[in-house]
């Protein structure tokens, strides 16, 4: 039989969605075999390939265009499975769950509809040389809602993602009920984007508009699927464990109750896991660390349990926390709250007076705060400033000595101080944002930190030497590459960081940290030194923290608000007290995997708040000068960094003086040849703000000085 084109692009209009040869052949009156014959001869038509394609003809695979050159590509055989991260510039990485592979780069045309978060099933393949991913099979969609705002068309609506890494514009039948320009909205996704169609999702629920005050704190919470609120069962077992307090003597428990202990917290710390009690003698220090005994009230695999695991931490927002526990909990029963009876764990740590451990034991302990302190209390004490009670002047005397001990012996070590400031938020009583400002660590800050990576360490080894499985916070050692690719930047701005060894130690990357300190652009070069570093994540098993220069780690401190901790206060409780102990190693590690996913959801989302708010900050104060340092240069224009706010901004090339750039990325230089100016990395100017693009969350500044 013979079949002109406008007959089989009519099949595929009317189909209007993908259809398969067989369909072709009834919609013919044929068998199978034959319409395949019949339409072979059409396949190189273009048109047919473009119809064929847009409809997708199932079980018939279109060829390329006639004039499309063919991909020199050398196939490997290994087929992975593993997640993909977008890029916003439309392609993206295969990252292997064999994370002994590397990770490979997959350009737009290859990902085959899969979308940033998706499990995917990959192959790996040579294309110029280089390794590239194609996905093959999407396993599992990672991105299922988006938050985004709405843009009215006439005959439909668009939802623009509030997502750098879900670029894709969700089409939104105008069937559905009214929606305005600039509403900030939940979407569905009911198809995801390809090669030729467009995403097609349904609004979920409105969560307000796009100027209203706080909208960021709903995009956010939404966006990485964060609620303030507990199921109601949670909340009720909540409330019915919180009645359990200390009362009278307890056979189980040694009682602290009489030692002078104290909380020191910040300013505005509503729920505090840890105390401390210091005892001086000739021969040293005695330390006690005290942790609120959250396992005492949150039994494994209860409501409370599980919803605690689900969340696996609380996050920190500017103006209010997402607890891991309900506050009950939280900032009741389990908080080691001044002048209250409190169940704790302790771990009393003997030191000589070279701050080097002599001894530790571990206890489920009974206290009773004296003070709650906060950093700048203890930092004002500690200056002169505050006089306070002879025996609280002693204790925060002791313990800025033994910092100063522990201090000396954990450099010797190797330990590395990530002192990097993050921004603090002042608001005025309506909420708005008035400062900005870079909060500093102070002596105060650093006894809390110094102590609590004590008692974690004790803990990580007395499950190390009682189980052969645990929950270990694991460091591992920098990529070599990314070290050498950082040493390259950090010279354009005249820090000179020597050769690095391969095998590099940790008193290396120490010696790197002191180098940049007090320096130009100090603080970016620490954050991208701490960046080309692999991130911390936890395990059921131990292969040491490089960071802190400890053979074995482990988080024990912070049980309200972390996850990890409750699990290792049941494994001391396991070790230490014989209490029952269900969960299997390869339980644990699964656990520690969905730990360590959780905190990076956390960590995302606290940084993308406070991007929110300090993009609001600078349009709010649109009139003001900012001072700021290159730090990028591209063939577009100039990366400013501004130091108050700990933000970056653009500066386009054409709010540059007239005339014909040159961009020597590498030695990091702009030059404008015919104006004979030059913008290098590292150079001091004054911006002012141009505009914000809210759905990339970039800001554009002009430059206002040369």
């Amino acid at each position: 039989m013979k079949i002109n084109r406008k007959e089989i692009i009519a099949v595929f209009k009317r189909a209007n969605e993908p259809i398969s040869i067989v369909s072709v052949a009834k919609a013919f009156k044929v068998e199978k075999k034959e319409i395949k014959i019949a339409i072979a001869p059409l396949l190189q038509d273009k048109t047919i390939i473009k119809y064929g394609k847009l409809y997708g003809l199932k079980g018939f695979n279109m060829p390329k265009q006639i004039d499309e050159e063919p991909r020199p590509v050398k196939k490997v055989s290994k087929v992975l499975k593993g997640r993909i991260e977008a890029h916003q510039d439309g392609y993206a990485f295969f990252i292997p769950d064999d994370s002994s592979r590397e990770d490979l780069f997959i350009s737009a045309n290859k990902l085959n509809s899969a979308v940033h978060g998706d499990r995917v099933v990959a192959k790996k393949v040579i294309y110029k040389g280089k390794p590239e991913g194609h996905v093959l099979e999407i396993l599992e969609r990672g991105t299922t809602q988006i938050v985004g705002r709405v843009e009215v068309k006439r005959n439909h609506y668009v939802v623009i993602p509030f997502h750098r890494k879900f670029v894709h514009p969700i089409f939104i039948s105008k069937r559905e009920e009214r929606y305005r320009e600039d509403d900030v909205v939940l979407c569905s996704i009911h198809r995801y984007p390809d090669s030729y169609n467009d995403a097609r999702g349904k609004i979920v629920k409105v969560l307000g508009r796009l100027d209203d005050k706080g909208i960021e704190n709903l995009i956010v919470m939404n966006k990485y699927e964060l609620s303030v609120d507990f199921p109601q069962e949670v909340q009720l077992a909540a409330e019915k464990a919180a009645a359990d307090l200390p009362s009278g003597k307890d056979s189980t428990r040694k009682d602290f109750r009489k030692l002078f202990t104290v909380t020191i917290d910040g300013e505005s710390a509503k729920d505090f896991d840890d105390a401390i009690s210091l005892e001086k003698s000739p021969k040293g220090y005695t330390l006690y660390v005290h942790i609120a005994d959250v396992s005492h009230y949150v039994q494994p695999d209860s409501s409370l349990d599980r919803e605690a695991y689900r969340r696996g931490t609380s996050v920190y927002f500017p103006e209010f926390a997402i607890p891991m526990l309900p506050m009950v909990l939280s900032n009741g029963s389990c908080s080691l709250n001044p002048n209250a009876d409190r169940y704790t764990m302790t771990i009393k740590i003997s030191y000589n007076n070279k701050g080097e451990r002599q001894s530790a034991e571990i206890y489920q302990s009974v206290i009773k705060s004296d003070y709650r302190l906060t950093y700048k209390y203890v930092n004002s004490v500690l200056a002169g400033d505050e006089v306070c009670e002879a025996e609280l002047q002693t204790l925060i005397g002791n313990a800025n000595e033994l910092l100063t001990a522990l201090k000396s012996r954990r450099e010797k070590q190797g330990t590395i101080e990530f002192d990097l400031p993050e921004a603090d938020f002042v608001f005025d009583v309506d909420g708005n944002i008035v400062e900005i400002l870079p909060e500093e660590r102070g002596v105060s800050e650093r006894i809390i930190e110094n102590f609590m990576i004590e008692a974690n360490e004790v803990a990580a080894e007395r499950i190390e030497k009682g189980l052969k499985y645990g929950i270990f916070r694991n460091h591992d050692k920098p990529d070599f590459s990314k070290l050498i690719s950082w040493s390259k930047f950090a010279a354009t701005f005249g820090v000179m960081a020597g050769k690095i060894p391969e095998n590099i130690e940790p008193k290396s990357v120490q010696k790197l940290f002191q180098s940049i300190n007090g320096g130009r652009a100090a603080y970016l070069l620490q954050s991208m030194l701490v960046r080309s570093m692999q991130r911390a994540e936890y395990s059921a098993e131990n292969i040491g923290h490089f960071g802190l220069a400890s053979e074995c780690y482990t988080h024990f401190t912070s049980p309200i608000r972390r996850y990890p901790d409750l699990l290792v206060h049941r494994l001391l409780k396991y070790i230490c007290f014989s209490e029952k102990l269900t969960v299997t190693e390869e339980k644990l590690d699964l656990m520690a995997k969905h730990c360590s996913t959780m905190e990076r959801n956390a960590d995302d989302a606290e940084r993308e708040v406070h991007l929110y708010k300090k993009l609001a900050y600078i349009r709010n104060n649109s009139d003001m000068e900012f001072d700021a340092y290159i730090n990028r240069i591209s063939n577009n224009g100039l990366f400013v960094f501004l130091d108050k706010l700990m933000i970056t901004g653009f500066i386009d090339i054409t709010s540059l003086p007239r005339g014909r750039y040159y961009a020597d990325i590498d030695g990091g230089m702009l030059t404008n040849k015919s104006g004979g100016i030059r913008y290098r990395l590292g150079d001091r100017v004054k911006v002012a703000w141009v505009s914000t693009d809210i759905d990339r969350l970039e800001a554009e500044f002009d430059l206002i000085n040369e």
